[in-house]
């Protein structure tokens, strides 16, 4: 299989993941209330007694400017990763899922400092 085929299905592939879990993610990593399965029905940005979600209070500009930086960052990750093992799917697909997970902690980090959001409330249990 080319090269850029591979790349393009295992980019596809964690974009489509990434898509479907995105706002479970941000409820997870901001403890707002976003979830899978009521999207942002319950989040804090709903709230205006609470600090608002970084990712969610920025509207969809900002929301689809954070996809394209986690999707950025994890093409690089697969890019990184075909470049040290080859052109392979496992890897591929591998570097795709740890690089989502990278670097959406990494955006989240950003945001949250950028928009002067609790810290202690994302390590919180």
């Amino acid at each position: 299989m080319k090269k850029s085929i591979l790349f393009l299905f295992c980019l596809g592939g964690v974009a489509v993941l990434e898509v479907a879990t995105i706002t479970a993610f941000c409820g997870q990593v901001y403890r707002c209330g976003c979830s899978y399965s009521e999207g942002m029905t319950y989040c804090n940005v709903n709230r205006p007694s609470e600090p608002s979600c970084p990712w969610c209070s920025h509207g969809k500009s900002g929301f689809y400017m954070l996809f394209g930086l986690i999707l950025a960052g994890t093409a690089l990750s697969i890019c990184l990763a075909f470049t040290r093992f080859g052109p392979s799917l496992v890897p591929g697909l591998a570097a795709g899922l740890i690089g989502y997970l990278v670097w959406g902690f990494l955006v989240a980090l950003a945001f949250a400092l950028y928009d002067d959001y609790p810290l202690l409330k994302l390590w919180s249990g």
